[in-house]
């Protein structure tokens, strides 16, 4: 199995249940269909994995564009105070500038404190196989047709889940996780 980033032999090798998750928006407010997918075989060269872990582990590319986005927006909420005072609808702008930059800051910098504590937390192999699976979903293809993909793996980790965790974790409505959930272990049974 090749790698789906660069062609190189994959390392870490993957099948996954495609999840199709159409958000319906109405009157009474916006619903989800999901629908099971197909099971698909994905893999992760070893270098690959390794790029991903080093990006996640370090605070560099789209978290510091993130951040330098902030720091405009706060700057500009900080000029528009400046200039204009706390004069009515204006000096209200420059207030919602500033805290809609300290928000954005604040959600970039504790998801990748999160992620990275997790990720410290595991043994190197363990850390590396956790990017192969993130450099996974970022080049899976998300979207098809109107639908969003998601992904579910089919491993020992996922069977083992309790129903209501397997929920959770995947973001499944409830009328399909025992359907996704049988077709999963199936799946596991006849791949051992």
């Amino acid at each position: 199995m090749k790698c789906s980033n660069c062609q190189k032999e994959a390392d870490f090798r993957y099948r996954v249940l495609e999840v199709q998750t159409l958000h319906v928006r109405s009157l009474k407010g916006d619903n989800k269909v999901q629908a099971l997918g197909k099971f698909q075989d994905y893999g992760i060269c070893r270098s690959c994995a390794e790029r991903r872990l080093k990006d996640t582990l370090e605070f560099s590319g789209e978290k510091k564009k993130h951040c330098f986005l902030s720091i405009v927006i706060i700057i500009m909420g900080c000029l528009i105070l400046l200039n204009m005072g706390s004069e009515g609808l204006i000096g209200f702008t420059g207030l919602f500038f500033i805290l809609g930059g300290i928000l954005i800051e604040y959600g970039t910098v504790s998801e990748w404190l999160r992620t990275r504590k997790e990720l410290m937390a595991l043994s190197f192999e363990k850390r590396l196989e956790r990017a192969a699976w993130l450099e996974l979903l970022a080049s899976a293809p998300k979207k098809s047709v109107d639908s969003d993909l998601s992904y579910i793996p089919v491993d020992r980790e996922t069977v083992n889940m309790k129903k209501g965790d397997f929920m959770v974790m995947y973001d499944l409505i409830p009328e399909i996780v025992e359907k996704a959930w049988s077709v999963i272990n199936a799946d596991y049974l006849n791949q051992r």
